[in-house]
């Protein structure tokens, strides 16, 4: 019988208590991916989709939202406040598909270096939604906790009235990940809710990354669902 060896990365959500920050009465939520959290770094976001980037651009939502409410894309940047007060005036909020990321592999130092360097370095879509990678010639496996929270959460808010997604183009529809059978389920649970309380599931979507889109297609999108 081989050894396994194994490392979860939770998401940020849960050492942040972003979850906590809600509306009062909340009208759309935005549902993320995925944001590890990172061990020892002091440079973690204040919020969902707050990073500040070392280099480039970064994310475009509140950078994007700043420019289109407050003609200034740097109202959001570095200021928590500033989110959780935009929460409750445009009654938003978020949650991401997956809590949780297991990885297990049968080298510990493989592992341990894929993590460091894969995950809390550079941690992409691409990775994140496989069942298995290689490192240093060695298999990896991938997998991923969903975050229920999303589905109790529609279940006991009656204010939501439309689901978004930044998942980009080619997620955007959920039609993606069709072996892995607990996302066939969770994705199955979040669709009948959302048809039981009449709420719309809007499946186009811009991705704010630098590369999800064109900047015009992006502004376009945020103006007619936030």
């Amino acid at each position: 019988m081989v050894n396994l060896f194994k490392v979860d990365v939770k998401h940020l959500c849960y050492e942040k208590g972003w979850d906590d920050i809600k509306p009062k009465n909340p009208i759309t939520l935005i549902i993320g991916s995925f944001n590890p959290f990172i061990p020892n770094n002091n440079s973690l976001p204040d919020y969902y989709y707050g990073r500040i980037p070392n280099r480039g651009p970064g994310n475009r939502l509140w950078s994007t939202i700043g420019k289109l409410k407050y003609n200034n894309k740097d109202y959001f940047k570095n200021n928590f406040k500033n989110k959780v007060n935009e929460l409750e005036k445009s009654n938003f909020c978020f949650h991401d598909l997956i809590s949780k990321v297991e990885f297990t592999c049968e080298n510990k130092i493989v592992l341990d270096d894929y993590v460091s360097k894969k995950v809390y370095k550079n941690f992409g879509d691409d990775i994140l939604w496989r069942t298995k990678t290689k490192h240093q010639g060695k298999l990896i496996r991938v997998k991923r906790t969903y975050n229920t929270n999303i589905i109790n959460f529609l279940i006991n808010n009656n204010s939501i009235k439309t689901v978004i997604n930044t998942l980009g183009s080619v997620r955007g529809n959920f039609d993606f990940n069709n072996n892995d059978l607990e996302w066939i389920q969770f994705k199955k649970n979040l669709f009948e809710i959302c048809s039981k309380n009449k709420i719309n599931i809007v499946l186009k979507s811009v991705s704010p990354s630098p590369l999800g889109g064109s900047k015009e297609e992006f502004e376009d999108w945020l103006k007619k669902y936030i």
